[in-house]
């Protein structure tokens, strides 16, 4: 068991590792990708540029770049935003942990219950007209893109029915930590949840289907049936 889990640790330290050289590289060694020229503004001098690419040590080889970042992120902690001067990365992480969380969290939740309810219904009423409706709309679904259905909602919930009594109690926009109020934070997450699961319902829905529809093709449910077991159980 321990020797699985450091397995398993160590490739979850390989792949972040991987994942922060491939956007270490993405953001500093692509044609066109000058940070130092974002840091220095626009129409900035050469001899502005040069001295920013010093100050930041990005006239350094990529690997010391790549691991002066990783110092300052992980060890001094005190990276500072390229685009926001000032403005310290590790504190704006942190503080958006939560936010994240609670709303992946709840997303995850309605689109598991969600994505199950559609693939166990539509793979039991394969070929009926509630198999076709639940697809068209997890088809739907997944075709809307999630920002576009964000605004929407927004629209919907902010602005134009905001004072109608569907949404009369949908807060303003903004994030409400769950320690502060409880009831507060389900609200002001409830409408992003739904928001977030829609994709996730859909897919999760057709695969299901698909997945029950090509087991209930095995040889042991042909074996249950033939000796009397009811589609039920």
């Amino acid at each position: 068991m321990l020797a699985a889990m450091s397995f398993r640790f160590g490739q979850m330290v390989l792949v972040m590792f991987g994942i922060s050289v491939v956007a270490f590289l993405i953001f500093f060694a692509t044609p066109g990708a000058d940070p130092s020229a974002r840091i220095a503004g626009r129409n900035a001098s050469q001899e502005t540029l040069v001295q920013v690419r010093h100050d930041f040590g990005l006239d350094r080889p990529l690997p010391v770049q790549y691991g002066l970042m990783m110092n300052r992120l992980f060890v001094s902690r005190d990276l500072t935003s390229f685009v926001n001067r000032g403005q310290r990365v590790i504190p704006a992480v942190t503080a958006a942990i939560p936010v994240t969380l609670s709303l992946v969290g709840g997303a995850a939740v309605l689109w598991v219950l969600g994505g199950l309810i559609v693939g166990v219904i539509a793979g039991a009423t394969r070929g009926t007209f509630i198999d076709r409706a639940l697809m068209i709309l997890s088809l739907i679904g997944v075709s809307i893109p999630v920002f576009w259905l964000g605004e929407v909602a927004n629209l919907l919930t902010q602005s134009r029915w905001h004072d109608t009594w569907p949404f009369s109690w949908v807060p303003p926009l903004g994030y409400i930590p769950l320690t502060k109020d409880p009831w507060g934070w389900f609200k002001a997450l409830v409408i992003p949840w739904f928001t977030l699961a829609t994709l996730y319902v859909g897919l999760y829905g057709r695969v299901l289907r698909a997945s029950l529809i090509e087991m209930m093709q095995e040889d042991f449910i042909r074996t249950a049936r033939a000796k009397g077991i009811g589609e039920r159980r």
